[in-house]
């Protein structure tokens, strides 16, 4: 493994390196990958550590690490959409605002933006989808535009 993670970032898109451990591990484990490092420097924890036995083909770690980065990401976004109750909320006062910083906070910046698009589009959907006047399109406007003063 330690030949190929200097070119992990040629082959994953957004990924600059991968935590792992290489001491103290059993016999027949040359590395167990435990997190991967984006080029913004965010480290995101694995579902799942990858374990890379000593005489695995480099392109089957590679594959298992490619799904282990695919579950990881998909298990992320999916929270990130769930948890995001700011996107019926329109941040007018302090304990609004704080709600969605914290909600931020806890996912990396690009699954964070991606739930808040899908969010943005669910809502604007769902507002389209009433019949009436264009006061449901006003709020989601509203809601958007307090989320980017925010950001």
């Amino acid at each position: 493994p330690g030949k190929v993670i200097p070119h992990v970032g040629k082959m994953f898109a957004g990924i600059s390196s991968l935590q792992s451990k290489s001491s103290q591990l059993p016999d027949g484990i040359a590395a167990l990958f435990e997190a991967m490092v984006s080029k913004d420097g965010e480290v995101v924890p694995l579902n799942n550590i990858i374990e890379v036995a000593s005489k695995r083909p480099v392109k089957e770690w590679l594959k298992k690490l490619e799904v282990g980065m695919q579950n990881t990401l998909a298990k992320l976004l999916l929270d990130a959409v769930q948890q995001d109750s700011s996107s019926s909320l329109e941040p007018k006062d302090d304990s609004d605002r704080h709600h969605f910083i914290e909600w931020a906070k806890r996912f990396p910046a690009q699954v964070m933006i991606l739930a808040t698009l899908i969010n943005w589009s669910m809502s604007v959907d769902a507002a389209l989808s009433e019949e009436g006047d264009k006061s449901s399109l006003t709020r989601v406007l509203s809601i958007v535009e307090g989320k980017l003063q925010i950001m």
